[in-house]
């Protein structure tokens, strides 16, 4: 019910940017939009829309996602684009995971790409540090399926590929987009 909010998200996107007319890109400002229009969702009240795409855009033309990406609908980018970390953060995770285990991204896609941190950090109670990010926390201390979930989807997100979560009682989870299913 937020389309004349989305209209004017989408519109700044326009204002700002010549590229989002076809394609990925075009997809791209159509989610943003949609996806990002104000609502009652706490995190989505961090995230600037306009910054958002222009992020992703420049990150795409730049070659820094998923091949795949390009790919991608609008009802999927709407699940890539909506994580709450800063944009900074998800570059930080490319660049980190790319530094770290440059085998993960630059492979075919198996069904842990991406995923080399989650498989690798301990599985023990998070222990927070004030002078690093949540997320960086999650990566040097480790953490439960809670703190593991928000860091596979961060990840992927970085990338360019659609994840969504889920919590059950007690636990948490995610599932992501692969060329697989």
């Amino acid at each position: 019910g937020q389309y004349g909010p989305a209209m004017e998200i989408l519109e700044s996107i326009r204002a700002a940017s010549s590229q989002p007319q076809e394609g990925i890109l075009a997809r791209l400002a159509l989610a943003t939009a949609l996806e990002l229009a104000p609502r009652e969702l706490p995190n989505y009240k961090r995230i600037d829309p306009l910054k958002r795409y222009l992020a992703y855009e420049k990150w795409y033309l730049d070659g820094e996602l998923d091949p795949h990406f390009k790919d991608m609908t609008a009802w999927e980018c709407r699940y890539i684009i909506n994580d709450y970390l800063s944009e900074e953060m998800l570059a930080w995770l490319r660049t980190m995971l790319n530094n770290y285990r440059p085998d993960t991204v630059d492979t075919e896609y198996p069904r842990s790409k991406y995923m080399a941190l989650n498989s690798e950090i301990p599985q023990k109670t998070p222990q927070y540090d004030e002078d690093i990010t949540r997320i960086q926390a999650i990566v040097c201390n480790g953490g439960r399926c809670g703190p593991k979930a928000t860091l596979g989807r961060a990840t992927t997100r970085a990338f360019g590929i659609p994840t969504w979560g889920t919590r059950v009682r007690a636990h948490t989870g995610m599932t992501y987009w692969t060329p697989h299913g």
